[in-house]
């Protein structure tokens, strides 16, 4: 009896043994395996060069350097405007019935140390005003169409394009029109040859009358924190330049996605972009509202969203998109542990 417990004992034994070799030469360099390939995915740099192209809804900007052109009808604050304006060039001006020929400098338009805190601030021409925002540094460049009446009704469309910066800007007007009104309101002061206008309303109706043969040409300082209402008709926006976030709103649209060799393509319609370029690069900007409404977006990014969802895969996602290339491995460690098996 004896000898029959101490046989099964030992054959027990041996099958644990073959179970442990078998688990040793086998269970354990898959393991390492797949270890292996999840250290590669953890490692692996996570960039890609992306180009989207389309038509936005809205867009926001941060840290925007370049040129912005802009024909705008109307300039307003949802805060206070802060600056001023002056005439670059001769004018003829007529401000409460009384009629004024103006040298270069002699109209001077302040916003901000007016005695009227309770109106809206806001300039509003009859003729487009044209604005040339040359190598501007941004905080923050917003545009947003809006519907004045109706969303599907053309001459109520228009976009918004609102700026933040920390510092005092500059850039000139031009108006081409030979005859045009300003009317300007809140927190406003007007200066003619150095002399306060004074007013018994909290606007002022500033009408313009030009020479067949000039335009009129308009300095603005300031104005770091002001929105810009641009007819979807008779305005204009078109800028270019760079910005290292930007989010985006898109009505239709394609987006290119190339984190390897192997790229990939998104409809952008009715979808949200959000884009962050890797460090010491920036992404590259273009709009137009000429023609068709059209924004290009270019760079490297170390993060992006797509309607909330990330650009780049997840590990179960990155598993499933090169699972061959995985199998390939498996399979090719355990050949080549059989082999070194039988040898």
């Amino acid at each position: 009896m004896k000898k029959k417990s101490s046989k099964k004992t030992s054959k027990s034994n041996s099958t644990k043994l073959k179970n442990n070799k078998i688990f040793l030469n086998y269970i354990i360099p898959i393991t390492v395996t797949i270890f292996i390939t999840f250290c590669i995915f953890i490692f692996f740099p996570k960039t890609a060069w992306i180009s989207a192209t389309g038509s936005p809804n809205s867009m926001e900007i941060n840290n925007f350097k370049g040129r912005v052109d802009l024909n705008v009808s109307s300039i307003q604050s949802e805060n206070k405007l802060n600056g001023y304006i002056l005439n670059q060039n001769a004018v003829n001006l007529t401000l409460n019935n009384e009629d004024y020929i103006l040298n270069p400098g002699e109209l001077v338009i302040k916003y901000g140390d007016g005695s009227v805190y309770n109106h809206w601030d806001s300039i509003l021409s009859t003729a487009t005003i044209q604005l040339d925002m040359l190598e501007m540094n941004l905080d923050e460049l917003n545009i947003e169409k809006k519907s004045l009446i109706h969303e599907y009704d053309n001459l109520s469309k228009y976009n918004v394009l609102s700026i933040k910066d920390t510092d005092a800007l500059e850039f000139r007007g031009i108006i081409y029109d030979k005859e045009f009104s300003w009317d300007i309101q809140g927190n406003c002061e007007i200066y003619i040859r150095g002399i306060k206008i004074q007013s018994d309303n909290p606007f002022y109706h500033l009408k313009f009358t030009q020479k067949s043969d000039s335009y009129t040409y308009m300095q603005f300082e300031g104005f770091n924190d002001s929105n810009y209402l641009i007819h979807s008709e008779h305005g204009k926006i078109l800028f270019t330049g760079e910005s290292n976030k930007i989010n985006v709103s898109f009505e239709n649209g394609n987006l290119d996605f190339n984190p390897t060799v192997n790229g990939k393509e998104f409809i952008l319609k009715n979808k949200t972009l959000k884009l962050t370029p890797i460090n010491t690069e920036k992404l590259e900007l273009a709009y137009t509202t000429i023609d068709q409404q059209i924004l290009d977006i270019q760079g490297n990014i170390e993060a992006g969203l797509l309607n909330g969802n990330s650009l780049f895969l997840n590990f179960k996602q990155w598993i499933i998109d090169n699972i061959s290339i995985i199998i390939g491995t498996l399979i090719t460690t355990l050949l080549g542990l059989i082999i070194f098996q039988k040898k």
